[in-house]
């Protein structure tokens, strides 16, 4: 009785629930940004060259066609995004940057919401969603940054729910199309790398679309549009470069170069020459070769090294060279909960890794390990039972998976799904306190 009360007072004032609960994660997002966001020019790293392409754009009307700044080979959308908050609010204003993204990852909070309760259909489902992704620590992370991420994690949330939302519409209308190719074409100008889920798109245009020929043709008008949009961009490149590239100098470069991700993607070769590598990286001066590793057994340390990584080359750890093992070493950094180290980087990079510090490990484990049995339950119990549904959340999993391992992965790449692990845990979640309240009711009426 108390579990229906509940239900029925979250029915009534929905609305207002959400909205109070959003603009608590809206205050926690502006807390993170004054507490810890990063104003220090000094520790900027990548951010440092979204900065000087943002104010490149502003100051020189002649960036489209320079390669010559920090960065110009980046995709523009994140750039641009900077570049218009510069232009309002004065140049390197980072906290303004930092406010938009607090509150666009506020709205990505509301766009799970709805996605959980559009693909499940429940809204207690989508409400945990919302909870556990309000104070996931890996979506807070980013917002103080001057980093590309909360806008990705933003369209990444907003194309699927779109997507999910026409698939689900018995009547799919070309202005959806147009839109979802819109957002689409932001989220690849964004992060070039989402080019990559293109062709595999069309695999729940089929699962849901019938008949066939309707699914294929509402494709290709979705393809088609991303095409186009893509064309200007392209044209910059051509101008530019002098050759055919796609969004990005990385992302999709048919001029052969030995920088565009597409030589990872079907390089299979073991590497025989660590320097001449082709791979991501550069390569590390300071890895230990033979002699140092005898001196090393032998007692001596004549490199200063710490302890841990002393005892790895005690134990006989080396970067792996095959393909396979830079795939495996991949696999595991960016899907694990954890990481405690103790091991080289494959080659060419090939540096010593002590892993995560023990805060963030803890930290991982509880909000992001803790979700994986309750998604692979129901990752199980949807496809044993035939649940539909559970497609639309596994496939762009499977997608993302696939990328990374083919080319490569780190924790922070993984983010952008992890609000689908979230709605099939929480979707879990549900289920388990459903059937234990009806088993615990059925045993307190047989008793009574």
């Amino acid at each position: 009785m108390h579990f229906d009360k509940i239900q029925g007072f979250y029915y009534k004032y929905e609305k207002r629930i959400i909205y109070l609960t959003l603009l608590f994660f809206l205050l926690l997002r502006l807390f993170y940004v004054f507490e810890f966001g990063n104003f220090d020019k000094s520790t900027f790293s990548d951010a440092s060259g979204y900065n000087e392409y943002a104010k490149t754009i502003l100051s020189d009307s002649s960036w489209l066609k320079r390669t010559d700044f920090i960065a110009s080979w980046r995709e523009p959308g994140y750039p641009l995004f900077v570049a218009c908050i510069y232009f309002l609010w004065g140049e390197e204003s980072f906290l303004a940057v930092y406010l938009v993204q607090a509150f666009l990852s506020s709205l990505m909070l509301l766009i799970i919401y709805k996605t959980a309760n559009l693909v499940v259909n429940s809204k207690a489902v989508a409400y945990l969603s919302l909870l556990w992704s309000g104070f996931y620590i890996f979506y807070l992370r980013w917002i103080g940054e001057l980093l590309r991420e909360t806008l990705v994690y933003f369209f990444y949330a907003l194309f699927f729910y779109l997507l999910f939302k026409l698939l689900k519409n018995k009547s799919v209308k070309i202005r959806d199309i147009l839109f979802i190719s819109i957002i689409y074409t932001l989220l690849i100008h964004t992060d070039g790398r989402y080019l990559f889920y293109a062709p595999f798109i069309i695999i729940l245009f089929l699962i849901y679309l019938r008949p066939i020929w309707l699914a294929l043709k509402n494709y290709i008008i979705f393809g088609l549009l991303v095409v186009v949009f893509t064309v200007p961009w392209s044209i910059r490149n051509y101008i530019t470069y002098g050759d055919l590239i796609v969004v990005s100098y990385y992302t999709l470069n048919l001029t052969g170069s030995e920088l565009s991700a597409r030589n990872e993607l079907f390089d299979t070769s073991e590497i025989k020459e660590a320097k001449t590598s082709l791979h991501f990286g550069s390569f590390n001066q300071n890895y230990p070769n033979d002699i140092e590793r005898d001196s090393i057994i032998a007692g001596f340390n004549p490199r200063n090294r710490s302890n841990s990584e002393l005892l790895a080359i005690r134990k006989g750890k080396r970067a792996t060279t095959s393909f396979l093992g830079r795939k495996a070493y991949y696999l595991k950094k960016m899907w694990a909960p954890f990481n405690t180290g103790g091991y080289y980087a494959p080659f060419p990079m090939a540096y010593y890794e002590d892993g995560y510090s023990a805060s963030h490990n803890i930290i991982s484990i509880c909000q992001y390990g803790i979700l994986i049995p309750f998604a692979l339950f129901s990752i199980i119990f949807g496809i044993a039972k035939r649940k539909k549904w559970i497609w639309l959340l596994i496939i762009p999993i499977f997608i993302h998976i696939l990328l990374h391992l083919l080319t490569f992965g780190i924790e922070r790449y993984r983010h952008p799904v992890d609000a689908f692990i979230i709605i099939l845990a929480m979707n879990s979640v549900v289920y388990l306190v459903n059937l234990t309240f009806h088993h615990t009711h059925l045993s307190i009426s047989n008793k009574t």
